[in-house]
């Protein structure tokens, strides 16, 4: 089971780190973007440390993985910021995919399988230090369903988190994130 969990959250990870692979030439900042209005169908936004982030399509992605009754959702996007390319990712798990509703909260703190969140932020500089927070590290993360639309497969919700990077040794706080109407399969 654990490995379902990990297999599934750590798929999507690999993918929004191989995204980060594209870069900016921009110097002069943030990309239009992060002009996006939290809410905006397709989208995912928040503050990282205070500063603006936001990912729409082709940058976002969703997926739902299940086995026997453990549900896994994995979200995330990627942001070019001037010469930073940063991914999120966030997941949940839970039981019975049939009651999950809005309103429903995951937290980054008990059993895996039951109600669980865990965030990441990837941070890929160019040239200097690479960075790859976890909330793992932290145990601080939350996330809450606000609309779930099975017929059209598409997921929205809150989140939260306090991401931590082992090897540099840098905290991430994630806040007033939003992610709407993100497509998932």
């Amino acid at each position: 089971m654990i490995n379902f969990f990990l297999r599934s959250t750590g798929m999507w990870i690999i993918a929004l780190v191989l995204f980060t692979a594209c870069g900016s030439d921009d110097d002069t900042g943030l990309i239009p973007d992060d002009d996006v209005a939290p809410g905006t169908p397709g989208s995912i936004t928040c503050k990282i440390n205070g500063q603006t982030y936001a990912a729409t399509f082709p940058f976002v992605t969703g997926a739902l993985s299940t086995t026997n009754d453990i549900y896994s959702f994995a979200l995330g996007g990627v942001d070019f910021l001037g010469k930073d390319t940063v991914s999120i990712a966030m997941a949940m798990t839970g039981t019975d995919l049939s009651r999950l509703s809005a309103g429903d909260t995951f937290s980054g703190t008990g059993n895996i399988f039951i109600n669980f969140a865990l965030g990441t932020v990837i941070v890929k500089n160019r040239p200097a230090v690479d960075e790859d927070a976890s909330s793992s590290e932290t145990d601080v993360a939350t996330i809450t369903v606000t609309k779930i639309d099975r017929d059209n497969e598409l997921i929205s919700g809150t989140f939260s988190y306090e991401a931590f990077d082992d090897d540099t040794q840098n905290t991430f706080k994630v806040t007033d994130g939003v992610f709407a109407d993100i497509k998932y399969d």
